[in-house]
């Protein structure tokens, strides 16, 4: 008899652990997904509940703090850019990692109870900064009436985040898509911009360019031209300006330019839209002029008359 309590006290014991909830929340993080932008302070926030005295923080499976009866405690090796400070009496434990670098990438966070876990991978971004983009200009010459116009961002991952756009207008005018040149985007092949090294440095990490090459013409008109950078990891924009005007014809691309600001699969319907409405009124045109001409036939209307 003597063992049965402690038999009961076991199971107890393990039933209310596995009805621990954990959740992991990344404060200061660009999103609720683990995305941290590189250089920036971010908080891992660990909560148990409820908290039965144990934790444990784990990065690639391996300890780097643990709470066991009241006492908490990191393990070496240490991260110098890591910070920990917990709650007990609330259950939360916190990860301070400052700054954030790119050896963060893909790491694989945990906090466990003992016998409840949560997990998180985090992933390090290089958002496109305004301070290290810049806009280059190559004007045409006698020799070529090619021009260059050339946006070039500073270090950035992952690089298929990364959108250009072109736009054109007139002084007092909104700008609209320039979908006329030959725009080509990809690495910045002369660069010499270093971003493997650093802090925030990667082979992956790259310096990314837009590059738009139109025919200059003098007898066109004057206009702007805008160069957008976007990444689908951000809602804010860096928008450059080109200072100086230059000279082209839209005489005959207007439709295109419409169709291009709405989007392709938006100006597809409309031009099939188009085509349908002109197939209607000249079949209507056609049926009117035969009914006309119907009328009027005199031996038409002998023959009927018969």
């Amino acid at each position: 008899m003597a063992w049965v309590p402690v038999i009961v006290y076991m199971v107890i014991c393990y039933v209310s652990l596995s009805d621990a909830e954990i959740t992991i929340t990344a404060v200061d993080a660009i999103d609720a997904n683990g995305n941290l932008k590189c250089g920036s302070q971010v908080t891992l926030m660990c909560k148990i509940q409820p908290y039965n005295g144990t934790m444990v923080w784990k990065a690639d499976n391996a300890s780097m703090m643990s709470c066991t009866s009241g006492a908490c405690q990191t393990i070496p090796p240490y991260h110098p850019n890591y910070g920990f400070s917990f709650e007990r009496e609330n259950g939360i434990f916190n990860i301070t990692i400052h700054p954030v670098k790119f050896e963060e990438n893909g790491r694989l966070f945990e906090c466990n109870d003992g016998s409840t876990s949560q997990l998180l991978t985090t992933s390090v971004r290089l958002l496109p900064e305004n301070s290290t983009t810049f806009l280059t200009a190559i004007n045409s010459t006698n020799a070529t009436k090619n021009v260059e116009l050339k946006v070039t961002t500073g270090c950035v991952y992952p690089a298929d985040s990364v959108q250009f756009e072109w736009l054109y207008y007139k002084e007092g005018e909104d700008p609209i898509p320039y979908t006329f040149g030959d725009q080509v985007d990809g690495p910045a092949n002369d660069s010499t911009t270093d971003c493997t090294s650093g802090d925030c440095g990667g082979d992956e990490v790259k310096q990314l360019e837009s590059t738009l090459t139109f025919e200059h013409d003098d007898e066109g008109e004057d206009f702007f031209f805008q160069a957008v950078v976007k990444s689908t990891d951000t809602t804010d924009t860096i928008v450059l300006n080109v200072n100086s005007t230059y000279k082209f014809k839209v005489s005959g691309r207007i439709i295109s330019t419409v169709f291009s600001g709405l989007g392709t699969k938006v100006g597809l319907v409309v031009t099939l839209a188009l085509i349908g409405v002109v197939i209607v009124v000249i079949t209507v045109i056609i049926f009117v002029v035969l009914v006309a001409r119907s009328k009027n036939d005199p031996e038409k209307h002998r023959i009927l008359g018969n």
